[in-house]
């Protein structure tokens, strides 16, 4: 009995009410050919339903719950390139704010140098105020 006639056999007794698992189907062959793999091919093709439990049989626990994983991983990277795209956007807007507060930056730091400069020359008045008030102060008082 090839797997065909016997796969075959499982599928007419599944017509008739009585379901047998994919698992007990193969379990009844002793043999398996190149002719038995394109049998199976064959058979999983014109049964689809017999597909999963196939996969179930023959695919590591990895590898059944790769499609989850890659679509987690799919909807986490959408995710990041929404994040970058925002990132993006928000150092361009930076960068714009950076380029117009250069100008402003060398503006104020010239006001600063005159400042600083004009503060020097009236702590020089003061300076030379002081003795002068001192001394008006003393002329007063007699």
């Amino acid at each position: 009995m090839g797997l065909a006639d016997g796969l075959h056999g499982c599928a007419a007794q599944a017509g008739r009410g009585m379901e047998l698992p994919l698992e007990k189907s193969l379990a009844v062959l002793m043999a398996f050919t190149v002719q038995d793999f394109h049998d199976l091919v064959t058979l999983v093709t014109q049964h689809p339903e017999w597909r999963a439990e196939l996969r179930r049989l023959v695919l590591t626990e990895e590898l059944l719950a790769l499609p989850q994983i890659v679509t987690t991983w799919w909807k986490r990277s959408k995710r990041t390139e929404q994040q970058i795209a925002q990132l993006v956007g928000a150092q361009q807007h930076t960068e714009q704010q950076v380029a117009q507060l250069i100008p402003q930056v060398a503006q104020l730091t010239q006001q600063v140098a005159q400042f600083d400069s004009t503060s020097r020359a009236i702590d020089q008045q003061v300076a030379q105020l002081i003795p002068q008030v001192a001394q008006l102060t003393q002329q007063v008082a007699h």
